[in-house]
């Protein structure tokens, strides 16, 4: 499965191939560091049943991944023995959680290996999720900005950014970037 933030807007061409190889699905575990109280992560430790000094207080900072299903339905299970309840009331009973945390965790400290994943920490989306940064960003030139492998942008949509103005400078920075790949 991939699994895409809703903020994310493709600017460049994707083959969803580029996501498998060897019947193995990318796995990325991009490990950015975070206030140790952060509620999100915090959240998601408790929700998994780890103790917190085991595992990095990290968010993860690609908001386009890819999931293997199977241990998607893996997680789901394990979440509903350990909370003696349906998967989905025990993750509802928190307010802020991280989906891409509570994927990576199981993965990473639930599971500890996993044979239908491979890693691959190349960041495809570049994301604008601080609302100080976007106040002094240019969206057309963040968006012109993109490293070669990146085919996103994540602009996360509690900013305040006009949505008219964004789909404008979104849609003029898609163009350009079917123009340059039509020159090369």
């Amino acid at each position: 499965m991939a699994f895409c933030d809703s903020d994310i807007f493709f600017l460049k061409p994707f083959d969803v191939r580029n996501g498998s190889r060897d019947k193995q699905i990318r796995f990325s575990s991009i490990e950015v560091p975070q206030k140790s109280d952060h509620k999100l992560i915090l959240n998601s430790i408790d929700l998994m049943g780890l103790l917190p000094s085991k595992v990095k207080r990290c968010a993860y900072d690609d908001p386009f991944v890819t999931w293997h299903r199977p241990t998607a339905i893996a997680m789901q299970d394990y979440l509903t023995k350990l909370h003696n309840r349906p998967w989905h009331e025990a993750i509802g009973s928190k307010l802020m959680f991280s989906e891409f945390a509570l994927y990576i965790m199981f993965v990473s400290y639930i599971q500890k290996s996993n044979p239908f994943h491979y890693e691959d920490n190349t960041i495809l989306c570049k994301t604008l999720w601080d609302k100080e940064a976007a106040k002094k960003t240019d969206i057309a030139a963040f968006c012109s900005g993109l490293a070669p492998e990146q085919v996103a942008v994540c602009i996360q949509s509690l900013l305040g950014i006009d949505v008219g103005l964004l789909n404008q400078q979104l849609n003029s920075a898609m163009l350009r970037h079917q123009q340059t790949s039509q020159n090369e």
